[in-house]
């Protein structure tokens, strides 16, 4: 009686865990079915709606949705020719969804029923086993659809992106010279008429001496300073001595940040727009001294040349001459040097400066480049390593990066 009882019950598991697989397998097929009539649906939209570049979707990415809707038709037809027989497990059918969407995302999927196309309608489907409602697939469903809008956003983001050109937009607190070369915007009309050899029409002198002087070059970016407030260094040659070197302060207009002052063209010990360099004299003599005393080291050597400033008279431009075995450029007509670090410590043994410079291969060709120098204890060493060139005389952020510096 016990033994009968137990065969008995063991028949009804057996008979339960059947229905159970059966009833598994049908909702996998319908699931399927409902979710590959959606996709294809969705697909047709897609190629109908003309393309713009906000919702372009990429070419891999419409590639990819063909592959999932053809396994999808493939398994669902391997399945129909099989049938469904009783008493026997059915292969299930796999889908395949996007790799990006992850658990998290599924955790959110019945959000996305709302509004989808047949989520609400209980349709019947009648089998051996009876009539089995899948009204409760809008789960399913919201799940294709929720993988396919994030399937395409994905693609189509990717796309936008790769259209952007890149390009870095850093906190100025990252680095330790926070000054970057658009700050000095006021400055370039002057570096323009270095650049042009026009630095006789800037009428530059020494108020207490009556020495006239032309521009060389700037020195800008980090300060010693850190009172200074936004100003730069100019070197000058003198009209009667081109060795003759001399560099004081310029600033930018009080009312007018965008304008240079024009009285701190001009070297004045006193007044309210007093620009000599006072104590800073010392930082910024060194390189002087490069030219005055045409210095050569490192297969560097400094010099004055004057250029002819298309009016009959000449210019002078100070040189870097860079007489190294295989280099590319031998002559560098200075118009900027951008400092951007240098020794924080006043005690060390070692002083040094790091920095780019700016400057013309030929002084008729308003082109300018850029290169990676450091200057340690009065030796100056310069990188072989050119920037590419750009046609204003300020250059990009790019200046302040030295992974090329010697």
């Amino acid at each position: 009686m016990g033994q009968g009882l137990a065969a008995q019950n063991g028949s009804c598991c057996h008979c339960n865990r059947e229905v159970s697989r059966l009833e598994e397998t049908r909702m996998s097929h319908l699931h399927a079915e409902a979710l590959e009539e959606s996709m294809k649906h969705d697909f047709e939209e897609d190629m109908e709606r003309p393309e713009s570049d906000s919702t372009m979707v990429s070419s891999q990415g419409v590639r990819e949705t063909q592959e999932a809707s053809e396994v999808l038709k493939s398994a669902m037809t391997s399945q129909e020719a099989r049938g469904t027989p009783q008493g026997k497990e059915s292969a299930r059918v796999r889908i395949s969804l996007p790799e990006s969407l992850t658990e998290s995302d599924l955790g959110e999927l019945p959000t996305y029923s709302k509004g989808l196309r047949g989520a609400d309608n209980t349709k019947t489907y009648s089998g051996g086993s009876g009539e089995h409602s899948y009204g409760l697939f809008s789960r399913g469903l919201a799940a294709g659809q929720a993988a396919r809008t994030k399937f395409r956003r994905t693609f189509s983001l990717k796309a936008a992106i790769s259209r952007v050109k890149p390009h870095r937009v850093p906190d100025r607190h990252q680095f330790w010279n926070t000054n970057f070369p658009q700050d000095y915007a006021w400055l370039e009309p002057a570096i323009w008429s270095i650049a042009k050899n026009l630095s006789r029409g800037m009428k530059c002198k020494d108020l207490v001496s009556g020495q006239a002087y032309l521009p060389l070059f700037f020195v800008l970016g980090a300060c010693p300073n850190a009172f200074c407030g936004m100003q730069a260094v100019m070197y000058c040659s003198s009209a009667a001595n081109s060795l003759d070197i001399d560099f004081w302060w310029v600033k930018p207009q009080k009312d007018d940040a965008h304008c240079i002052e024009t009285e701190t063209l001009c070297r004045q010990a006193k007044g309210p727009h007093k620009n000599d360099p006072g104590r800073s004299k010392p930082f910024y003599k060194p390189i002087a001294d490069l030219f005055t005393q045409q210095a050569s080291m490192n297969a560097l050597s400094f010099g004055i040349e004057d250029v002819d400033d298309g009016s009959g008279g000449t210019a002078p431009r100070a040189l870097i001459h860079h007489g190294a075995a295989g280099s590319k450029v031998d002559k560098h007509y200075l118009t900027m040097v951008w400092q951007e670090e240098w020794t924080q410590n006043p005690f060390s043994r070692h002083k040094y400066i790091k920095g780019k410079i700016v400057y013309q291969k030929d002084p008729e060709e308003l082109e300018f480049f850029t290169k990676a120098y450091t200057i340690l204890d009065g030796k100056m060493m310069l990188s072989e390593i050119e920037d590419s060139g750009f046609p204003s005389p300020l250059p990009g952020e790019d200046v302040k990066y030295l992974d090329n510096a010697p």
